[in-house]
């Protein structure tokens, strides 16, 4: 209690102690606004960050789609073979084809030789 009886007694220490009290006020205010600022994203700030993400992943999930339709190919591919070797009927035979020509067509569609070879 005494620097508040001194503050009281004594004008230019109570003029120094609210000289201080509005200093402090004020630098807190201006610390507490650009922590706020710092926290809020703008549109501009949204779009720089997360738009190369967004494409980024959208790269990938293609990416990895294609892979799985290269496999998928190479599986059926597989499979044909087998079936030949194994002497297995035209229509069955066929029946893989067909089932290739329609995992080649969506291969196709999605420019996957460009996706892979990037």
């Amino acid at each position: 209690m005494k620097l508040v009886e001194q503050a009281r007694a004594n004008p230019l220490m109570s003029v120094m102690t609210t000289f201080i009290l509005v200093v402090a006020t004020i630098t807190g205010t201006l610390t507490a606004t650009g922590q706020i600022d710092a926290l809020i994203m703008t549109e501009t700030e949204h779009d720089a960050d997360f738009i190369p993400l967004s494409e980024s992943v959208s790269g990938i999930t293609a990416w990895n789609q294609c892979a799985r339709l290269e496999r998928k190919l190479d599986t059926l591919d597989d499979r044909i073979w087998k079936m030949q070797q194994a002497g297995a009927t035209a229509d069955s035979i066929r029946d893989v084809e067909r089932d290739m020509a329609k995992v080649q067509s969506e291969f196709d569609a999605l420019d996957c030789v460009l996706v892979l070879a990037k």
